[in-house]
């Protein structure tokens, strides 16, 4: 009859005996921070952070089971004060669950290192523009122009200050020392945020705002980023602060999901 013969399987992949789903997720915030929808031209390479979109893609974050850590990468000069800070506190509370660390690109300046504040980590790249911890208001007044085009205009507002922001006409001396108020609240709010974040006095942090910008080698000299290091960099410190360093098949999910093309379906 012959020996007997022995079947075995083929060797397989080396994976993690946890069958529960895992990964990190990178999180882009690429361009101008703005109040609505994220907006992208790439033909003339335009390209906006909305906070709507941003914020849902945060939220999904939070309470997606794949995701075990979150990567914030930033690109971004800054833009909307309100949406800054609003998307800073969501990513506060993400960090209060999940590991979030930030990611930073060309630039992460003004709005754009507001919300990475509250991150448990953020990497730079030696020469990446940083900081810009300021901020500035103000409106365009073509009073001027209309009058040398001989343009009347008539106004009906309720209240003094209804029509203020009105490209129409100039600040008046109050609402110029109305805007500073708010201005002034807001850069305060910065300074608070950052503080907290980074865990810095307000006398170690003052040298490094009003507006002030730096290289990332600079910022981390003065604390404003704690490493330096690129993407890549961020996504394993994620994943090692989510105990997943030693997942050979831990998934990378890129948010916010872009919208597919019909070519896209189609191939």
């Amino acid at each position: 009859y012959g020996p007997s013969l022995q079947i075995e399987s083929l060797p397989r992949e080396p994976r993690s005996t946890s069958a529960r789903p895992h990964g990190v997720a990178v999180i882009e915030v690429s361009g101008d921070l703005t109040d609505g929808r994220s907006i992208s031209l790439p033909y003339v390479d335009f390209h906006t952070v909305g906070a709507q979109t941003l914020s849902a893609a945060l939220e999904q974050a939070t309470y997606d089971p794949r995701i075990e850590a979150v990567v914030l990468r930033i690109d971004s000069p800054g833009g909307s004060a309100l949406a800054a800070d609003l998307l800073a506190r969501q990513v506060k509370q993400l960090g209060q669950q999940k590991p979030v660390i930030c990611s930073f690109g060309d630039l992460a300046a003004s709005g754009g290192y507001y919300l990475s504040a509250p991150c448990r980590e953020i990497f730079a790249d030696p020469l990446t523009i940083t900081g810009s911890i300021g901020i500035f208001g103000g409106k365009v007044d073509v009073s001027g122009l209309l009058a040398k085009v001989g343009v009347e205009r008539a106004r009906y507002v309720h209240g003094p200050h209804a029509d203020m922001e009105s490209p129409f006409r100039a600040y008046s001396d109050e609402e110029r020392e109305l805007l500073r108020e708010r201005l002034q609240a807001g850069y305060d709010r910065f300074l608070e945020v950052v503080e907290a974040g980074r865990k810095l006095s307000r006398k170690e942090l003052e040298p490094l705002a009003e507006g002030r910008v730096f290289s990332g080698s600079q910022a981390a000299a003065g604390r404003l980023v704690d490493k330096l290091g690129g993407l890549a960099d961020a996504v394993g410190r994620a994943r090692e602060l989510a105990g997943l360093s030693g997942e050979n098949d831990a998934a990378v999910i890129f948010l916010p999901e872009r919208p597919r093309t019909l070519l896209q379906e189609l191939l």
